[in-house]
């Protein structure tokens, strides 16, 4: 891990902004095969249609629940309607933790001639309020199931499969978390740090041994958005009600806890999918092994002090141990 702190970044966003409008010429995915795991509701389903709004042509919706993915996929359909008419939009049931599962995905895409451009990585375990040892290696197991070898095997895949005929690198996109760095912020959920750190750490060493002109790798923070996740952790973050100071997972995101309760911790789900459309940019191609935020002003990073910044020191920006390097 490095020793330098980033500049401050006096810009931030909660919503979206033009910078990573999927309407700019400069982020168009058009002819893009797009495949979302966990694709069928919350941020999955946001960078979904943030895709589909940025022209790709073809997006595939991965998850465990039919009827859930099939409604996503109504909603692509009907969104995209009229600006991408042209898409084509499947839906597969897979079990991520189940390597037939995912290895019968990945034969039915080869048969059909699909060959993926941009690979999300947005499937995710949530753990349950317990230390690692209260858990036990059960448990604890099942989380890397999904949260590391899950994306080891989606990625392995994606590196594999025949691009001869296909321009430019496949990029992969790690929906990852603050917590995933921020260990003691994230206490109360040890098992969840410890899995997405792992994942997330797994995606920065393939991306050292993998030149970003073969295939770019980019894991991020979508910030705190309102799914079904953050519902069922946070039970009293609605308008109106508790503060979330009452919840026990208070110190899980640093984000000013009082402000949920009138939203104004949250961002809109738009934010991170617009955000993911930028990282499968050419814009942010420098950014291959970091991890990054979707607050994170995108303008700051193009250019100036900051992208100087991680591009002088190769250790920004990533999980590591802070003090051992010289």
């Amino acid at each position: 891990m490095s020793s330098t702190r980033l500049t401050p970044l006096p810009i931030t966003h909660k919503q979206p902004y033009a910078a990573v409008s999927p309407d700019r010429p400069e982020l168009s995915q058009a002819s893009k095969t797009v495949l979302v795991t966990g694709g069928g509701s919350g941020i999955g389903s946001a960078i979904a249609n943030s895709f589909a709004q940025a022209g790709a042509s073809t997006i595939v919706l991965v998850g465990r629940r039919e009827e859930v993915m099939q409604l996503a996929a109504q909603t692509l359909r009907e969104g995209s309607a009229k600006s991408n008419p042209q898409l084509q939009v499947h839906i597969h049931t897979v079990d991520i933790t189940d390597s037939e599962s995912i290895a019968k995905l990945w034969g039915w895409l080869a048969e059909n001639n699909i060959v993926v451009d941009v690979l999300v990585l947005n499937a995710g375990r949530q753990s349950v309020v317990k230390t690692v040892l209260e858990l036990g290696s059960k448990e604890v197991f099942e989380s890397f199931k999904v949260n590391v070898f899950g994306h080891m095997e989606f990625t392995e895949r994606l590196y594999k499969q025949d691009r001869s005929n296909s321009s430019g690198p496949a990029v992969v996109i790690n929906v990852s978390t603050a917590a995933a760095w921020d260990l003691k912020s994230g206490g109360p959920v040890p098992v969840y740090c410890l899995t997405k750190n792992s994942g997330t750490m797994l995606l920065q060493q393939i991306a050292q041994d993998v030149p970003r002109e073969k295939m770019r790798i980019i894991s991020f923070h979508p910030g705190l958005v309102r799914t079904e996740t953050t519902k069922g952790l946070f039970p009293n973050s609605g308008p109106g009600e508790a503060p979330w100071y009452s919840c026990k997972l208070k110190y899980l995101l640093p984000v000013h806890f009082e402000d949920v309760a009138t939203d104004a911790g949250f961002s809109l789900a738009e934010l991170p999918g617009n955000f993911a459309v930028w990282l499968a940019s050419s814009e942010a191609a420098f950014l291959h092994g970091r991890y990054v935020e979707a607050s994170w002003d995108v303008e700051e990073f193009k250019s100036g002090k900051i992208k100087e910044q991680i591009e002088n020191d190769p250790y920004l920006l990533k999980v590591g141990i802070l003090g051992c390097h010289p």
